[in-house]
């Protein structure tokens, strides 16, 4: 199950249904407190977090340091507008897995996402990710 994180209701909602697409289970949050609080709810359940970087009530570097204070050992996955080289640090964050450049596109998203399960090696997916459409 993968946990998207994401201030923009469009963005999320964009971003479920592809990876819905892709077989995968999602649950949503609207910011990164939420995002906390459905993680300390379906931690055993949640195999990777889709975090975008840039939110107003909790920004995804303070819950990327919420996720690690509580002892949660998921992937993170961020997303942001911001050049990839603008984000250089926080990818070297531990369990930090990757980072995707916003508008997200079907292909990226997919390769990054099965990357990030595959390297988890949590035997997660339930099902093979479909090839994207170009």
């Amino acid at each position: 199950m993968i946990l998207l994180v994401d201030d923009e209701r469009a963005v999320r909602s964009a971003a479920s249904q592809m990876l819905q697409e892709l077989g995968y289970q999602v649950i949503v949050a609207s910011g990164g407190r939420e995002g906390l609080e459905r993680l300390a709810e379906d931690a055993a359940r949640i195999d990777l977090v889709l975090l975008d970087l840039t939110m107003p009530d909790m920004d995804g570097r303070a819950t990327l340091l919420g996720i690690r204070e509580a002892g949660h050992g998921v992937p993170v996955l961020l997303t942001s507008g911001y050049h990839p080289g603008e984000v250089a640090q926080l990818l070297k964050e531990p369990r930090v897995v990757g980072f995707l450049q916003k508008p997200l596109q079907l292909e990226r998203l997919a390769s990054a996402v099965h990357n990030a399960l595959r390297d988890r090696g949590s035997g997660a997916r339930a099902v093979t990710p479909k090839a994207a459409k170009a």
